[in-house]
């Protein structure tokens, strides 16, 4: 009754800030993880893991922030959208999404040999996202089996809990299990990423010690 573009245009810009925000950690985490030389000075190699993370959280989270009020401000006025969720609602959910698509795509540059995986990886998963999130097609007709291993993924309970806080007018207590899903997530993938830092670290310390004992004898001969 809303019409497309009420209903439609939001959660696409939920998926937009999702996707985006997984290239940009995926590109910059593949980016460290190509080919360099082990005697490198470069900062991701000295810092300690979990300071390195909460930093690169933190830039993350600030730079969007302000795209998320780009979206769910300017956007929702330039095309007439109505907003039925209180402000402070809204801060609320988009904290645990933010921070939890933050990390999920912190842990993928991790695990990413090459920067241009991560676009490649936003684009194919684009459209499969679109359709299990719910809001185009229902999630009735999709395999139970794709419904359940999406729940993985930040953007699917961060674009249900925004239609139904926002696009319904529901209370936020109709979100609670969405809402906790999204902290659940962002500590899942904030052990993950520490734990992923800590053992790259630890290897190439080993790697670059195993190349400096090596290398010693031969300037000695």
């Amino acid at each position: 009754t809303m019409g497309y573009v009420n209903y439609v245009i939001p959660p696409v810009f939920i998926l937009i800030l999702h996707q985006t925000l997984i290239m940009a950690a995926g590109i910059q985490g593949g980016g460290q993880n190509e080919p360099q030389p082990l005697n490198s000075n470069s900062y991701w190699r000295r810092a300690p893991p979990l300071r390195l993370l909460v930093i690169r959280t933190a830039v993350f989270m600030s730079v969007y922030w302000f795209l998320t009020l780009y979206y769910l401000g300017f956007s929702f006025s330039y095309y007439s959208i109505p907003r039925l969720a209180d402000a402070a609602e809204l801060i609320l959910l988009t904290i645990p999404f933010l921070l939890s698509t933050t990390l999920f795509g912190i842990c993928l540059g991790l695990i990413l040999p090459r920067r241009e995986l991560a676009t490649l990886l936003v684009l194919i998963s684009s459209m499969p996202l679109i359709f299990v999130a719910g809001f185009i097609w229902p999630t009735a007709s999709i395999p139970a089996v794709l419904v359940f291993i999406s729940q993985v993924v930040p953007v699917i309970p961060a674009i249900q809990a925004f239609l139904i806080l926002n696009q319904m007018g529901a209370e936020f207590s109709n979100i609670l299990s969405l809402w906790n899903q999204l902290w659940l997530q962002s500590a899942i993938y904030g052990s993950l990423a520490w734990w992923l830092m800590h053992r790259k670290m630890v290897r190439e310390t080993a790697a670059n010690n195993d190349q400096q004992d090596t290398g010693a004898p031969l300037q000695q001969g």
